[in-house]
């Protein structure tokens, strides 16, 4: 299981804050809901919620696969076992070149990542919550230390949210002996200087963590709308990112960039980066006549990009290469299966230059998936004609329509035409805003292959700045040659 950066910290703080188990007659400054082993914590100064529910076709406990639970992932599969591999209900064996298949993956990852973020920042807004109700907490600007009791309650909650956004017991099986004990943590509380914003929550380690931005989950919320957006951060496994919740419209989006170890050519390792952005939106009841239990609309956004050498034969053999790939995909999710449709392009680049590319393929895919495996596969490779797994395969009509609106807001580069400059970029809201400390600022974000580009946007601004991936440096440059418009 692949856990972020706060579940990390919240392992960490239960070590350093030398728990014990408190009395029955000692005092708590949980609310009255802790009083019952079954009943979960009900937060009433925090946001009640922080995220849509999460299809049972979709989520990361169903969709197991190898590349999740093994250590010897390698940079050319993305899983060796499990139903993204599985292709037997089209009447295959395999299918050379599966798209569906990437897409069925790297959702079901980035999921597992989703899930684990939000069950633990549920955890965190609990605890700030008991606090502000016990009247030992109000805004400052002044970061403070407090040590406050896991309870029973809130451990419910922590099981109730990692069944509403699909993962498994596993995530939470260590906390079983945990209720009742102390979590010790350092936070900043105050109002938001973000106007969009009501509250911000800085947590994290310890408060030099939070003056030097480094580790930090910082949580923003809307104290009448309930929108709540939050950045966070594992420093140890250099994942950084932000995911948000509008309540309104039910709506959650995902924005990760993870380095993950892989097997280079040459056999030794490499860091591949991996930009996933996800949005799910529950479906309103047009969108969920013809599905079967929680349904939700669906956009993907993928970029992975790797180093390498371009081998013997090759017209640049023996130079430093870039490979990417930028994945592309809208759809519809309920608890029987997922449908998706979307692109898929390849391309190298050499020396570093993104504006060298010397190799570009696109694919065109659509196709759908349960529990079991992949059931229909259509695709096609840079223009040519399809090939349809089975046949005489079609979409399922159960998830057929014209259209799947998943984003709350669009993006656009302003030169909508090629070349573009091949990368991951992200949009933040102004000038003063940086990805690489603060991704909570983060609003949109944009895939560019060497021919197209595809986006995603969760917020608005009339004065939003582009930064680009440095697959080198691995961290976001500020890029000042594309400009963007945002509605």
């Amino acid at each position: 299981m692949r856990f972020i950066k706060i579940v990390l910290f919240m392992s960490a703080v239960l070590v350093i804050g030398a728990c014990a188990k408190k009395d029955d007659s000692s005092s708590s400054s949980s609310s009255s809901s802790s009083s019952s082993s079954s009943s979960t914590y009900t937060r009433s100064s925090t946001p009640s919620s922080m995220s849509v529910s999460v299809p049972t076709g979709v989520s990361a406990s169903t969709i197991k696969t190898s590349s999740r639970t093994s250590a010897d992932r390698s940079a050319d599969a993305y899983a060796s076992s499990g139903p993204c591999q599985n292709v037997s209900q089209t009447g295959e064996s395999s299918i050379a070149n599966n798209k569906v298949a990437v897409g069925c993956e790297k959702l079901a990852s980035a999921t597992e990542l989703l899930g684990n973020s939000i069950m633990f920042g549920d955890v965190y807004l609990n605890m700030i919550d008991s606090l502000i109700l016990s009247e030992k907490l109000s805004t400052s600007g002044t970061c403070k230390t407090s040590s406050i009791e896991f309870t029973s309650a809130m451990y419910e909650s922590m099981k109730a949210m990692a069944t509403q956004v699909g993962i498994d017991s596993s995530a939470y099986k260590d906390w079983t002996s945990k209720s009742g004990t102390d979590i010790s943590f350092a936070y900043v509380y105050n109002t938001a200087t973000d106007s969009d914003y009501t509250y911000q929550l800085d947590v994290a380690t310890a408060c030099d963590n939070i003056t030097n931005s480094s580790g930090v989950s910082t949580y923003l919320w809307n104290s009448s709308s309930n929108i709540i957006a939050v950045g966070f951060e594992d420093t140890g496994r250099n994942i950084k990112g932000v995911f948000t919740y509008n309540p309104t419209d039910n709506r959650t989006t995902y924005r990760v960039t993870e380095q993950e170890q892989v097997t280079s050519q040459s056999g030794g390792t490499d860091n591949n980066t991996n930009n996933y952005t996800i949005t799910m939106k529950n479906c309103n009841s047009t969108e969920s006549s013809t599905t079967s239990g929680t349904c939700a609309v669906i956009k993907i956004n993928l970029s992975i990009t790797g180093k390498g050498v371009f081998p013997s034969g090759h017209a640049n053999a023996g130079q430093s290469k870039t490979n990417a790939v930028v994945y592309y995909a809208d759809g519809k999710s309920d608890d029987s299966g997922v449908y998706i449709t979307g692109t898929f392009s390849d391309y190298t680049y050499a020396l570093d230059n993104r504006s060298n590319i010397v190799d570009n393929h696109t694919w065109i895919y659509e196709g759908s998936w349960n529990k079991d495996g992949i059931t229909y596969v259509k695709q096609n490779m840079d223009n040519g004609s399809f090939s349809t797994y089975p046949s005489s395969g079609s979409a399922p009509t159960a998830y057929s329509q014209s259209s799947y609106a998943a984003s709350a807001n669009t993006v656009t580069l302003n030169n909508s035409s090629p070349p573009f400059k091949a990368g991951s970029y992200v949009v933040v809201k102004d000038n003063s805003s940086n990805p690489n400390t603060a991704p909570e600022t983060v609003i949109g974000a944009i895939e560019c292959s060497a021919l197209n580009y595809t986006s995603d946007a969760w917020g608005s601004s009339s004065s939003a700045k582009l930064w680009i991936w440095d697959p080198v440096d691995k961290q976001y440059e500020s890029d000042d040659t594309e400009a963007v418009t945002m509605n």
